[in-house]
């Protein structure tokens, strides 16, 4: 669905390139293409790359988060991880630094996790050592970006309806994808 949406999205952000907002005219192809390039630079390679690694990150996240479903009853808790990536969101760090530990079932992971911010390579660990909620004393989290603020594990999707390609879609989009999953029985 996520990618019908995006397509749905470029196709008409590149279509609404082909007039010159000067004339109305039609423009010339290379015009075209020399305008549209930054456009598809990103949505087909930038914004790719960037979407299929959380993809894939968040599909492992979320296998994990019905391992420590499943292991609940001996491994009550889960610690947030510190990063692998080499160049660490801040955000997270937080999290990690004060040895956040909470159990399985806290509200808190309803909301935040690893994985509600693009490219996050922080880890969950099930432990049976005690919950430790001290980081969250007179600390506000923040918020998971657009998109990616909800559990995979839960309802199934790596990327949730809050997302632009959604929120913002162009008129027709959510019929149109509607029907293609029909279509394709999805």
């Amino acid at each position: 669905m996520f990618s019908a949406f995006k397509t749905h999205r470029m196709q008409n952000d590149i279509a609404g390139q082909l007039l010159d907002p000067t004339t109305g005219q039609l423009k010339s192809f290379d015009r075209w293409r020399e305008d549209i390039q930054g456009m598809t630079d990103h949505y087909c390679h930038s914004w790719m790359q960037t979407e299929y690694d959380t993809a894939v990150i968040r599909a492992h996240q979320a296998a994990d988060w019905k391992h420590f479903i499943d292991e609940a009853d001996v491994l009550p808790n889960v610690r947030w991880m510190p990063t692998t990536s080499i160049t660490p969101d801040p955000i997270h760090e937080h999290y990690w630094t004060t040895k956040l530990t909470l159990p399985v079932g806290h509200p808190f992971w309803k909301e935040h996790r690893p994985g509600d911010r693009w490219n996050c390579k922080c880890s969950l660990q099930q432990t049976d050592e005690p919950a430790n909620d001290s980081g969250l004393a007179g600390w506000t989290p923040p918020l998971p970006m657009p998109g990616l603020d909800n559990n995979p594990a839960e309802d199934g999707r790596i990327f949730s309806r809050t997302h632009p390609y959604y929120t913002e879609a162009y008129p027709g989009a959510e019929a149109a994808t509607d029907k293609l999953m029909r279509d394709l029985k999805i």
